[in-house]
């Protein structure tokens, strides 16, 4: 047993070569420069013509069969007689066919000979069977093989008789075994077959030159002077391409075909015929297929068209660029599953069923998607819908792939399946970041969006582009229940945000201390900042505020049906903190409505959100494995009476007023015209984004400070102003937006309520007061109790911890001092920046003194 042919040649020729060298070497045979080896140095064969031996590996293993040996002797009778005369009609056939001579030596080519006496093989082999015979060696066996080869020798010379002088095709098995001889009258369609057994083989599977291109690929025509052909083409290029020809679309070896190891690409005659072996084809296997320009014409044909055979070769590269992938049909694989599972458990066991349908599937699908894994799961990238899918038990789109390849979710396989899939993907898997909706390269100053279908938007400082989902690396999570959107011709002097949306908004002027200018703005930056998650490390909130019947949901609600599509909706506050957390790990824009209700876990939540932490969960089925969840998703909520006024929520609120309508109009005809005019919206919406990705870029040295404290927010949108040379605006802005937020922090607050009482009090005979917090937590309590019921403070250390976060909210109003006192006490001192008239006369009892 010989590990490869360099140990074989240099066992029984005495001869050294370079093992797994596709160059050209001293054949051991003949001693001439024409020695090639291929397969990964499992098989050999000498170019010269009056050699042109061939060396197998697993032939010379596991020993050759009478026919294969007979077959080979044949084979260098044909091919001398072939090439001893050039001026034969065989050979001259092939040169007006446009054949390059180097390609006629070096094909599997020959000639049936005149009066060809093929005797003397068949008897050499005849005679070593009965010799076996004789020595009582296998008898009823070699007496078969006997049969068979007599039987043999009297079909071919019968063959050989009536194919004198015609052109022979000799074709292989993967193994380089010749399967049959393909006879072919010259100048004329009539062709004979003889086999050497059951199998057709394959033409020409061999390098025809040490510089070969796609080399991953094999390039499969029909006819056989097709394959001819495109070598010449290749040849006269100094190239070679990987290709065999299959004999005709009746006679497809498909076994062969798909054993050789290679990427299939069958260049199929453009008719009825060549669809139908590409058909046959792709319900064995996945296969490439291209085909000619022009109906009813073939490679031959359409190779011969050019002028030279550059030009030639420039249009079988293009040719060849426009292959598509067809995968082998899903029912074929259901069938192939039924049979496994069908089998009897004589011939197989459970354990055996289903790891043969694991294979089965893990082989299939890995034909069709590539793996892919972040920190948390795996995913199927699918290269035909460009498309993700979730390697999990929930996943709705695996299960219906399991389904249509005949794997049951309701049966023991489907877990089995699943598991081995898992382990598969675990260890092959190629690590990636999946993105939801947008990805903002902030390197290249490039920003991706999903088409929620195959396609992405790709924005950089120069233009707008159309790629693949998958392309530069770049993947984005398909949601099933968005819907695609194209880029449409608009008009550019057309604010299409502000005509659709913020011009049917109607914003409160009165109550927000905000101008309309401001709050459209501040609403308008932060929609487009949702397309930049990668710079805001911390996020804004976007709370809209208004009584019933002012449209709260209507602007949010439209401009999730302008990026996802119809299907979108806005969700109601859920009762679980789970819940929440599915919701935000899972979307890139979310509104919650009316969110009201007081949740004790609501403002950790939302503070979860706007500093982009990491959900930790339990895996699903799981003792102790967590995955970790980063929140990406941008909130926004509508509220009446909102219950999350913690200081550090309010300093990351966007707070937009809206007053109620007059007249109501029906939301749906609104909606309906949204839909109809989406494309255009997002159209502008992306070249809206060109222009921020300009800014940013142009931007990109300058720094900006600002008091507000979600300072990503601010820089964004302060340098969006400064390239429009509006900066002063977004500065004043950003200032009014910091005042709304203190008051909205105040807004019901019962400490600061109780505590602008006591300093009224006695005619404020408690501003400049030292007093101790204990002593302060005790009078104001004592205060409440009479006018502030939901003074809710239990201890002094929650006071006075609430009172120091408050410190820049009432900065305008009161200012404190504190300095240690004695006992490890801190000693209070107070300021009463601003009088309220009405509380001037209110004692310490909390009634008046009138």
């Amino acid at each position: 047993m010989y590990k490869s042919l360099a140990e074989y040649f240099e066992k029984e020729f005495k001869v050294k070569i370079k093992d797994k060298a596709c160059k050209k070497q001293v054949c051991p045979a003949c001693t001439k420069e024409t020695f090639n080896i291929y397969d990964n140095g499992n098989r050999a064969k000498c170019f010269h013509p009056n050699c042109g031996k061939h060396f197998n590996l697993n032939l010379i293993n596991y020993g050759f069969n009478y026919k294969s040996v007979i077959a080979e002797e044949i084979y260098k009778d044909f091919k001398a007689f072939f090439l001893a005369d050039k001026n034969h009609m065989p050979y001259s056939f092939c040169t007006t066919r446009g054949i390059t001579p180097r390609i006629i030596e070096q094909s599997e080519l020959g000639a049936v000979p005149f009066d060809y006496d093929s005797n003397k093989i068949f008897n050499r082999v005849i005679d070593e069977i009965e010799e076996k015979i004789r020595q009582n060696d296998s008898v009823e066996k070699n007496k078969a093989k006997l049969e068979e080869i007599k039987e043999l020798k009297i079909k071919f010379k019968n063959w050989t008789e009536q194919n004198a002088g015609n052109l022979c095709f000799f074709y292989r098995d993967q193994h380089g075994v010749i399967t049959q001889i393909r006879a072919r009258k010259p100048f004329s369609k009539f062709f004979t077959t003889f086999k050497f057994g059951k199998k057709s083989g394959v033409f020409n599977a061999i390098p025809m030159s040490e510089n070969v291109e796609f080399n991953t690929h094999l390039f499969v025509t029909e006819g056989e002077f097709n394959e001819l052909q495109l070598q010449s083409v290749c040849d006269a290029n100094l190239l070679s391409v990987p290709s065999c020809a299959v004999g005709g679309a009746n006679t497809v070896d498909y076994e062969t075909l798909f054993a050789l190891g290679k990427e299939v690409v069958i260049i199929y005659d453009n008719d009825d015929a060549g669809l139908e072996v590409l058909k046959k084809a792709k319900e064995i296997n996945a296969v490439y297929g291209i085909t000619t320009p022009e109906k009813d014409s073939d490679l031959d044909e359409y190779l011969k068209t050019f002028q030279n055979k550059k030009e030639a070769y420039s249009a079988f590269v293009k040719l060849a660029s426009q292959a598509k992938k067809h995968f082998r049909s899903l029912k074929s694989i259901k069938n192939q599953v039924k049979e496994i599972m069908n089998t009897s458990p004589k011939e197989m066991k459970t354990a055996e069923k289903k790891e043969a349908v694991a294979k089965l599937a893990i082989s299939e699908i890995q034909q069709r998607y590539v793996f892919y894994k972040d920190h948390n799961y795996s995913y199927l990238f699918s290269e035909e819908t460009k498309r993700i899918i979730s390697l999990s038990e929930q996943s709705k789109e695996l299960r219906h792939l399991f389904v249509q390849i005949g794997i049951n979710p309701a049966e023991n396989i489907y877990n089995y399946v699943l598991e081995e899939l898992l382990t598969y993907a675990y260890i092959n898997a190629q690590q990636v970041e999946i993105h939801k909706y947008a990805y903002y390269d902030k390197k290249n100053y490039c920003l991706y969006i999903y088409n929620n279908q195959d396609r992405i938007f790709k924005i950089t400082v120069d233009k707008i582009t159309e790629i693949n989902n998958g392309d530069e690396g770049i993947l984005f999570l398909y949601d099933p229940s968005a819907e695609p959107f194209e880029i449409v011709e608009i008009d550019k002097n057309l604010d299409y945000l502000d005509e659709f949306i913020f011009s049917k908004m109607h914003f409160d002027c009165e109550e927000s201390d905000m101008e309309l200018n401001q709050q459209k703005g501040l609403f308008r930056c932060w929609f487009f900042s949702t397309f930049f998650e990668s710079i805001m490390s911390t996020k804004v909130l976007l709370l809209i505020l208004g009584e019933k019947g002012s449209g709260k949901t209507y602007g949010l609600r439209i401009l999730g049906k302008v990026l996802f599509g119809s299907k979108y909706e806005v969700s109601p506050m859920p009762n679980k903190p789970d819940d929440f957390d599915t919701i935000v790990s899972n979307s890139h824009y979310c509104v919650f409505d009316n969110a009201d209700n007081t949740f004790p876990w609501l403002n950790d939540k939302l503070a979860c959100v706007a500093t982009g932490q990491v959900i930790k969960k339990r895996r699903l089925y799981s003792d102790n494995e967590t995955v970790e969840m980063p929140v990406k998703c941008f909130v926004a909520l509508t509220s009446r009476e909102p219950n999350f006024t913690r200081d550090d929520i309010a300093d990351r609120l966007i707070c937009i007023s809206l007053k109620r309508f007059e007249k109501f109009l029906q939301e749906n005809n609104f909606i309906e015209n949204i839909l109809e005019n989406r494309n255009k919206i997002m159209s502008y919406i992306l070249s809206e984004l060109h222009e921020i990705i300009k800014a940013l870029y142009a931007e990109r040295e300058t720094q900006y400070e600002t008091e507000f404290r979600i300072a990503d927010f601010a820089a964004f949108g302060l340098c969006i102003a400064d390239y429009k040379n509006k900066k002063g605006e977004f500065e004043e802005t950003l200032k009014t937006l910091i005042n709304v937020q203190s008051n909205f922090t105040m807004e019901n607050a019962p400490l600061m309520e109780v505590l602008t009482i006591w300093l009224h009090a006695d005619n404020q005979r408690n501003v400049g007061r030292p007093i101790t917090g204990n002593q302060l937590f005790k009078e104001l309590k004592e205060l409440a109790n009479i006018l502030v019921p939901s003074f809710y403070y239990k201890s002094t250390g929650s006071m006075m911890k609430r009172l120091n976060n408050l410190r820049q909210n009432i900065k305008e109003e009161i200012t404190f001092t504190r300095r240690a006192g004695h006992a490890n006490q801190y000693i209070y001192e107070f300021l009463l920046l601003k009088i309220d008239d009405k509380l001037k006369n209110i004692d310490t009892t909390g009634k008046s003194i009138l």
